[in-house]
């Protein structure tokens, strides 16, 4: 956990190539109470954060550029970090050992962003 103005708050890594999305993803955190790491946008970076800190959960994209997060996915799930995708991947593109993982198809509509983050939120505590 992480603390601002003396509170604290769920640190979430948010792992997304897309500036743009990145941003909403971020916003969307933060506007929830969360304290983001992100957005980050290469396997490489997400795997130097991860080492560096220690987010209480994360969201990840699945494609990044001509890479997935899979291998991000696989660290989080090693340490017990709780994660949810949001991609525009459907779960049949996903290997089975991330079948119980939450998956949020993009386009993400608001309701549903937050929804899935509150999956990941409860998880934390």
């Amino acid at each position: 956990m992480a603390t601002r103005d003396g509170r604290t708050v769920p640190l979430i890594l948010v792992v997304e190539d897309e500036w743009l999305i990145g941003e909403y993803l971020s916003q969307t955190l933060q506007d929830m109470g969360c304290q983001v790491v992100g957005p980050i946008s290469t396997v490489a970076a997400a795997l130097e954060s991860l080492a560096a800190t220690h987010p209480d959960g994360a969201i990840l994209d699945v494609r990044l550029g001509g890479e997935t997060s899979l291998a991000v996915a696989d660290e989080l799930g090693r340490r017990g970090i709780p994660f949810v995708f949001a991609t525009g991947c459907t779960d049949n593109d996903l290997p089975r050992r991330f079948a119980s993982r939450p998956l949020l198809l993009k386009p993400l509509s608001q309701s549903d962003l937050r929804s899935g983050l509150q999956g990941v939120l409860e998880a934390i505590n």
